[in-house]
C-alpha cells in the first residue's frame, strides 16, 4: 500500500480508473442512449420542483455542465446511488472536468496513478503497475 495525496492505493486491489472524454470512442452514445442518469438534473429537478410543476419542459433548456452515470446504478434508502456490482461496469461522466471515473468494473487494466487532482485514483490513459477499474472495450472500438 502506499499513500496517493491521502488515500491508501495497493497496485493490486483496483481503483476508480480515471480517463478523459475524448479518449472514449463510444461514450455519448451511452450517455445518449436512455439509460443513463442526469445527476445535474436530479438535483435541479428537486431544487426547483415548484417552476417545473408549471412548466413541462422547464428542464429541456438545461445547458450547463452535467454528470452522467453509465452503466449499472442502484439507489440505497436515502437515495444515494452506488454501484451494482453484478454488472459489468459502473461510471461518472463528468462534463465539467471532461474525465469518466469508473468505480467499478469487470475490466481491470494496469496504469499508473493520477495527479493529485484524483487522489488514490488511476489514469487509465497512462501505462504503469496498479490496477484500475476500466469500460468494457466495446467502448473503444472504431
Amino acid at each position: 500500500m502506499i499513500n496517493h495525496y491521502g488515500k491508501y492505493v495497493s497496485e493490486e486491489i483496483p481503483t476508480t480508473g480515471v480517463r478523459n472524454n475524448n479518449n472514449i470512442t463510444w461514450l455519448w452514445d451511452e450517455v445518449d442512449s436512455g439509460n443513463s442518469i442526469c445527476l445535474t438534473c436530479e438535483d435541479c429537478q428537486i431544487e426547483n420542483k415548484n417552476e417545473i410543476a408549471e412548466d413541462e419542459n422547464f428542464c429541456d433548456c438545461c445547458e450547463i455542465m452535467k454528470d452522467y452515470l453509465i452503466g449499472s446504478w442502484l439507489k440505497d434508502a436515502e437515495g444515494l446511488y452506488y454501484p451494482d456490482e453484478s454488472g459489468n461496469y459502473a461510471a461518472i461522466v463528468r462534463t465539467d472536468s471532461n474525465v469518466t471515473q469508473v468505480v467499478f468494473s469487470k475490466t481491470i487494466k494496469k496504469c499508473a496513478l493520477c495527479s493529485p487532482c484524483y487522489p488514490g485514483q488511476a489514469d487509465l490513459d497512462s501505462n504503469g503497475n496498479f490496477s484500475a477499474y476500466d469500460l468494457p472495450d466495446d467502448f473503444y472500438r472504431e
